[in-house]
Parts: structure tokens; sequence; C-alpha cells
């Protein structure tokens, strides 16, 4: 609760809107299938009120990423390459203690860039559908974020890959 409370407090939100806020508060993540989500920016009317977030690396974004994708990367490619070696190494605990020393202390520049640079408020009604490589604890942890300072967010199920996975079987 205290470190909810502080992260809170940090995010400019307060920590009362957390425990009884108009939103219900859950962990779970609404996730997207890639079929839907390509419907959907296909859709003239609903592609102006859906954003992309890729939260991969800026190397994964480079090598290549879903079009119309904006980049918000959590870890720089250093830092994903150590959270990386630590799973191997050491496992999952670790690594996700080495992941929250690089993406905590940037947690409040990330909403910041949401709201400020692309124009998304929050308890509006643009969609933010996130990705990242596996649709894994990157993606996650950043719908949980966003959808707690009152975004409407989802995950793309298996992430990027999908994207992938679908663009060759469509040309099949």
């Amino acid at each position: 609760y205290y470190t909810m409370k502080r992260l809170c407090l940090r995010l400019n939100l307060s920590s009362r809107s957390y425990l009884s806020g108009p939103r219900q508060f859950s962990t779970d993540v609404p996730r997207f299938e890639i079929a839907k989500a390509v419907h959907l920016l296909s859709c003239p009317s609903m592609s102006k009120r859906i954003k992309l977030i890729d939260v991969r690396s800026p190397l994964e974004f480079a090598k290549g990423h879903i079009p119309g994708a904006i980049t918000l990367p959590l870890m720089d490619d250093h830092a994903r390459k150590e959270v990386g070696t630590t799973y191997k190494k050491k496992g999952r605990f670790a690594a996700i203690q080495v992941g929250l020393s690089h993406v905590g202390p940037k947690l409040p520049k990330l909403i910041q860039c949401i709201k400020e640079e692309h124009k998304f408020e929050p308890n509006d009604d643009n969609q933010l559908l996130i990705y990242c490589s596996r649709g894994g604890m990157r993606s996650e942890s950043i719908g949980w974020l966003l959808s707690l300072c009152g975004y409407k967010s989802a995950v793309l199920n298996k992430g990027y890959k999908s994207f992938r996975g679908h663009v060759v079987s469509s040309l099949d």
C-alpha cells in the first residue's frame, strides 16, 4: 500500500482515487487479439481514437514495429540486455528487480509524455493499445499503470510477435 501511495503521489494522483475512485480498480488489463486490432485500425472513425504504444527497446523498435505505433521504450537496449541476462542467470524475481530499478524512475515521465506530447487525456474515449515483444511483462505493467491513471488501455495479446505472424499468414 505504501509503495502504491508513493507512486500515486509521483504521478499526481490522489491515493484516495486509487483506493476508491470512480473506476473499479483491477489488476487485469484487457487484451486484444491482432485480428481485432487490425480491424479497428483499418476503420477511419476508430483509428483516430486508438494509439498504438510500443514499449520495447529502441533497437527492437528499429528492427520492426506496427505501422503508426509510437515508441515509449521502458528500457534502453543496455538495460533490456541486463534484465535478460539476469533472468537467465538468477531467475525471474531477480530480473524483475533489475527491471524495476531501470523502469521505476521513468514512469512519471512516460505518463506525462502520453498526456502532453501525444495529447491523450485520462478518462477520454481514446484507447491505448500497448505491445511489447510477446505481450508479457513490459506491456502488461504499463497497461496496468495507464489503467490506474484513468486511461483506457489494452495489451496486444502475444505482442509484436502476433503482428509478425499475422502479416506472414496474410501473405500466404
